[in-house]
């Protein structure tokens, strides 16, 4: 989770198997925590449908490799990082909330997309991103 002085969490995690493998195996037992609120939904829905405001918005590593179907070549990641979602978390952001996004990729076009579709979201470049093993503030 993101840090023990949180006054309260909302996590979002679409498998409920995934789910159930963290409620069993996480030694920290975070999902027990009576300051934790779990919901089984799909990210951009809960995005969507949610009102309250968040001080953080943590959108958490995706298995970015993995298409949606076998069928199609759409991946998870161009389902969920995508300008609407991130507007969608947007408005949900306290005065000075933040979000902040995990993604790991070793192909530089994947990158550049996500930053450009960050920038466009939010009308600004993000503050800092962490790109391989240097960090490149933009502030």
């Amino acid at each position: 989770m993101f840090g023990t002085g949180a006054e309260h969490i909302d996590a979002v995690e679409i498998d409920p198997v995934i789910l159930g493998i963290g409620r069993q195996y996480r030694p920290e037992h975070p999902y027990s925590s009576p300051r934790v609120t779990v919901y089984a939904d799909d990210a951009r829905s809960f995005l969507r449908k949610a009102t309250k405001k968040y001080d953080l918005i943590g959108f958490g590593f995706l298995d970015s490799s993995s298409l949606l179907s076998s069928f199609f070549s759409l991946r998870v990641d161009n389902y969920v990082y995508t300008v609407e979602s991130f507007q969608d978390a947007k408005k949900l952001l306290a005065d000075k909330g933040a979000l902040v996004l995990a993604f790991a990729t070793s192909r530089s076009f994947a990158t550049d997309r996500l930053y450009a579709t960050l920038s466009s979201a939010f009308g600004t470049p993000p503050a800092a991103y962490f790109m391989g093993f240097w960090i490149k503030s933009v502030v």
